[in-house]
C-alpha cells in the first residue's frame, strides 16, 4: 500500500485532444490554488492464480482521499449547496476505514 500525493491540474501541460475536442479550460491565478489530492494505492506481487487459471498482475487499485459536501456559498461557476468534491484530511481512522472498505473487498 503507497499514499501519493498529486496536483488536480498543473499550471503548465500539454493536452493531446481530436479534431472534434475541445480543450478544457483549466486556468488558475497562481500555483497556490491548485488543489492537493492524496492517493491510495493498494498492489500485490504479481503471480499465477491456479484456481482461476489466471495471471494476476498485482494491480488491485487506486483510490483518492476525497469527500463531496455541499458547497457553503455561491459562486459564479455553482450555485450553494451544490455538490464539490474536496480533499480530505487524512488520519488514522480514515486510512483504517480505507483499508477496510475498499481494499479488502478489491481483494477478495
Amino acid at each position: 500500500m503507497k499514499e501519493q500525493n498529486s496536483l488536480k491540474a498543473r499550471v503548465k501541460k500539454k493536452f493531446y485532444v481530436y479534431d472534434d475536442e475541445e480543450v478544457a479550460a483549466r486556468s488558475v491565478k497562481s500555483k497556490h490554488f491548485i488543489t492537493k489530492v492524496m492517493f491510495f494505492a493498494a498492489v500485490a506481487w504479481p503471480r499465477y492464480d491456479h484456481t482461476r487459471k489466471t495471471f494476476f498482475d498485482g494491480k488491485i487499485g487506486v483510490w483518492p482521499f476525497v469527500e463531496v459536501v455541499a458547497a457553503k456559498q455561491t459562486s459564479r461557476n455553482r450555485p450553494k449547496g451544490a455538490p464539490v468534491t474536496m480533499p480530505q484530511n487524512v488520519n488514522s481512522d480514515v486510512y483504517k476505514s480505507f483499508v477496510l472498505d475498499k481494499v479488502v473487498p478489491a481483494i477478495c
